[in-house]
């Protein structure tokens, strides 16, 4: 036998076509092209919700900023989680009644368990200070990341009390500001709306955001609650400075 064809025989198959490529880098390199596509959709998404806000601003008469601070309302919402934004802000007056609106969202839970929390928040100014009242739907409870914050208050009517949990450190001005008419004004809001006293606001607010089409809606809510805001209410606390 020839020294060629010794050489032959010894010489290795060829090895197939991608055979180098790991399935453990198969699977990275899938598990990164599924998170830049997903990437890419938010952005998406942020842009058409941007546009789809600001078309409403303009079309309502109201400014629009992309960014914004509504912290001040007093309310425990403002200050629960981290790394907390105020996006889509809207200022104005809608039927009457001066408004702030933002998407609201804040970060929640470490590591795996970490998750960012969005809101729609409507602000209404009552011009006075008043203590913090908070009013969330009994049936969302279960799903809220924080608790809810002040002692729970029963009031006179049943199907508000099976419908929504009243918590305040101020009882009484509680059972003042929830009158019969502001009563029957949230009970016919939709099933996610929060209601909250803060400061000199009342802050009307629902997860998950509203969708641009139905803000109109929602403000319509806020606003109707806003309304119904006893007069007794605004007589006895002390005008806000400036």
């Amino acid at each position: 036998m020839s020294s060629l064809t010794v050489g032959l025989a010894a010489a290795p198959a060829p090895a197939p076509v991608g055979s180098g490529i790991s399935s453990d880098l198969i699977v990275l390199i899938g598990v990164v092209l599924l998170v830049a596509v997903f990437s890419y959709l938010a952005v998406v998404r942020a842009g058409q919700r941007n546009r789809a806000m600001a078309s409403f601003a303009a079309a309502n008469g109201c400014r629009y900023s992309q960014s914004g601070d509504l912290s001040d309302t007093g309310i425990p919402l403002c200050d629960r989680g981290r790394s907390r934004r105020w996006d889509r802000c809207i200022d104005g007056d809608w039927k009457g009644t001066s408004f702030s609106y933002a998407d609201y969202q804040y970060v929640v839970g470490e590591g795996r368990d970490q998750r960012v929390v969005r809101w729609s928040m409507v602000r209404l100014p009552l011009g006075c200070d008043v203590p913090a009242v908070q009013v969330s739907p009994r049936h969302l409870l279960a799903s809220l990341v924080d608790r809810v914050e002040g002692s729970e208050i029963d009031m006179e009517s049943i199907d508000f009390n099976k419908r929504y949990l009243v918590t305040s450190d101020d009882r009484a001005f509680a059972v003042t500001l929830l009158d019969p008419r502001m009563m029957e004004a949230i009970l016919g809001c939709a099933d996610d709306i929060n209601i909250a006293t803060g400061s000199a606001y009342l802050v009307v607010y629902g997860s998950p955001p509203c969708r641009p089409e139905l803000l109109g809606a929602f403000l319509d809510e806020a606003c109707a609650v806003f309304q119904r805001v006893p007069a007794v209410v605004r007589q006895r606390a002390q005008p806000a400075p400036g």
